[in-house]
C-alpha cells in the first residue's frame, strides 16, 4: 500500500473535496479521497500541523520569544553510595497551542480514513493538544521507534546545516542574539513577519524529515518553494537533493495521482 503524507494546505482538502468544489485540483482531490477510503493510500500528518503552524502567524513571534522548556534535575544515593544526577528537558507544559475549531474537525475526518499523526523527536519541542489516540503508536516495538527517530534527526540535521528547516529560525535569533547559542533569545527582536515566514519553513523542513524517518513514499504539498529561491527546503533545487540523496518524493496532487494512476 502506498503511503502519503499530506502537507498543511493539501490535508483539509483531501479529506473533505465536496467542501472545495470550486478548487482547480477538484478532480485529483476526489481522487485521492476515494483512494484513501478503499485503502489504497494510507495518509499521514506531520505533528507540526497541530503545533508549529497551529500558532497563529501573528503571535509566533511573542510564543516563541517567551517559550520556556522545563527542566528537572533529580539526585540519588545507589547502595553503593555513589551519587547518580539525572536531568530530563521536556516541552513546556502551560502554553501549549490551541486547536482552532477548523483543525479539530479535520482531525476527525483524518480519524474517519484511518490517518494518523507522526510525531517529531525534537527534545523540548513544541507540544500539541492532542491526546495519543490519534497518532502513530511505535512504543511497542522499540527497534522500529529507534530506527525512525534516528533518520528523522539524520536528516533534519542536514537540513539545518544548509540554513533551512529549523535553521532558518535559528539563524534569524543568532543574528539578534549576543550568541548564536542563545538563538531564541533574539526572537523579539525580528520582525513579525520574518518570525513567522521561519517557523512555516520549519516546519516543512520537519515535515520532510518525518517523511524520509518513517519511510513514506510520498509528501504531498502544493507548496513549491519559489518565491522564497534555495532558501525553501521545498525549492526545486531541494527537492532533487532530497530525491537524490535520501529518497524523498514531494509531489502535487496532480503528479500524486498519475504516480499512482488514480
Amino acid at each position: 500500500m502506498t503511503t502519503v503524507i499530506f502537507d498543511t494546505n493539501t490535508y483539509r482538502r483531501v479529506l473533505t473535496p465536496n467542501e472545495y468544489s470550486e478548487d482547480k485540483n477538484i478532480i485529483y482531490l476526489q481522487k485521492i479521497h476515494t483512494a484513501l477510503v478503499e485503502r489504497k493510500i494510507t495518509g499521514f500528518l506531520s505533528e507540526t500541523i497541530f503545533t508549529l503552524e497551529s500558532i497563529e502567524k501573528k503571535h509566533r513571534k511573542e510564543y516563541l520569544s517567551k517559550y520556556s522548556p522545563q527542566s528537572t534535575v533529580e539526585e540519588k544515593v545507589r547502595d553503593d553510595g555513589t551519587i547518580c544526577i539525572s536531568i530530563t528537558i521536556s516541552p513546556e507544559q502551560r502554553n501549549i497551542p490551541k486547536l482552532d475549531h477548523n483543525r479539530i474537525k479535520y482531525l476527525e475526518e483524518a480519524r474517519k480514513l484511518g490517518i494518523k499523526i507522526i510525531k517529531f523527536p525534537r527534545i523540548a519541542g513544541v507540544k500539541s493538544a492532542i491526546s495519543e489516540e490519534y497518532f502513530v503508536n511505535e512504543l511497542d516495538d522499540e527497534k522500529l521507534y529507534n530506527k525512525h527517530h534516528e533518520k528523522t534527526a539524520k536528516l533534519a540535521t542536514q537540513i539545518e546545516s544548509k540554513g533551512l528547516g529549523m535553521g532558518r529560525i535559528k539563524n534569524l535569533g543568532a543574528s539578534y542574539a549576543t550568541c548564536p547559542e542563545f538563538w531564541i533569545k533574539g526572537i523579539d527582536k525580528a520582525t513579525t513577519k520574518a518570525v513567522a515566514k521561519a517557523v512555516a519553513e520549519w516546519a516543512d523542513g520537519d515535515s520532510v524529515a518525518i517523511c524520509y524517518g518513517h519511510d513514506i513514499d510520498y509528501f504531498c504539498t502544493e507548496d513549491e518553494g519559489k518565491n522564497c529561491g534555495s532558501d525553501s527546503i521545498l525549492s526545486p533545487a531541494n527537492r532533487k537533493w532530497l530525491q537524490k540523496d535520501y529518497g524523498v518524493n514531494i509531489v502535487s496532487l496532480e503528479n500524486l495521482c498519475e504516480l499512482l494512476n488514480l
